[in-house]
């Protein structure tokens, strides 16, 4: 079952984080439950020069780093 927004500040507080920080986390957490986040843009290629990269493919790249973690 997920967490309400007061549970996760409730969690963090928990946690030790301080009680400004634990009520803006939580608020995030509703913003980006939302679909606040939910957008790309082309920043990664205009400022690298190329196409930016899946996570999948950054991990296959660079997996013999991976391997002894």
């Amino acid at each position: 079952m997920p967490q309400s927004p007061e549970q996760a500040r409730d969690g963090l507080l928990q946690a030790g984080l301080d009680q400004w920080s634990a009520e803006v986390l939580a608020e995030y957490r509703v913003a980006y439950g939302s679909g606040w986040g939910d957008f790309t843009n082309d920043h990664v290629e205009r400022v690298v020069g190329r196409k930016p990269r899946t996570f999948a493919e950054f991990a296959h790249d660079h997996r013999e780093h991976f391997a002894s973690v």
